[in-house]
């Protein structure tokens, strides 16, 4: 096993015990949202998704890097049929990631989303890190944030303790469209 494969296997577990309560602060880790507010019940598209997906990376120290690629096995999923429902349902909740205050800059609601997260630099890191590569979920920061891995200065895994997680099955979901060049479709 690879150093960092090694670190993550022990590091993920701490860090998600760390995660700290705060409601949605910025993305420069005041405890921001990612935008996952919301109930823990599945929409249809959602449902209709996570059969597309597999198990492959249900856990989040699989999902992130650390060795495993994250793309294996994951079938292609559509931005706008399966993205797009999680963000709104679970980010672009009501002082969170919507608006012209969006924590961090980063608004993931209808029609805005793809355009404030793809190919965009992230407001924490010192601007050093972008948002969403497309093909490439190991160094996408949102892909980091959600599973909890490779955050930088006190960014926090979104979304934050005390709000509603993702589930495997959604973070599957994003993983899959990062994955298949985080299209716009």
């Amino acid at each position: 096993m690879s150093p960092r494969a090694s670190f993550f296997a022990l590091a993920v577990p701490c860090l998600l015990a760390l995660a700290g309560a705060a409601a949605c602060g910025d993305e420069s880790g005041s405890g921001g949202d990612d935008g996952s507010g919301g109930d823990d019940t599945k929409s249809t598209s959602e449902a209709t998704t996570t059969d597309a997906t597999t198990d492959a990376s249900s856990s989040d120290a699989s999902s992130s890097s650390g060795g495993v690629d994250p793309c294996e096995g994951l079938a292609p999923v559509s931005f706008t049929n399966d993205v797009a429902p999680i963000f709104v349902q679970r980010c672009a909740t009501t002082g969170c990631h919507v608006g012209t205050l969006a924590d961090g800059g980063l608004d993931l609601s209808d029609g805005n989303a793809h355009g404030d997260a793809v190919n965009v630099a992230t407001k924490s890191c010192g601007g050093d890190r972008t948002r969403v590569i497309p093909s490439d979920p190991s160094e996408s920061y949102l892909h980091d944030k959600i599973h909890g891995v490779d955050l930088c200065g006190t960014s926090k895994k979104m979304p934050p303790s005390g709000k509603p997680q993702l589930t495997d099955e959604q973070k599957q979901v994003i993983t899959a469209w990062i994955c298949g060049g985080a299209l716009d479709d």
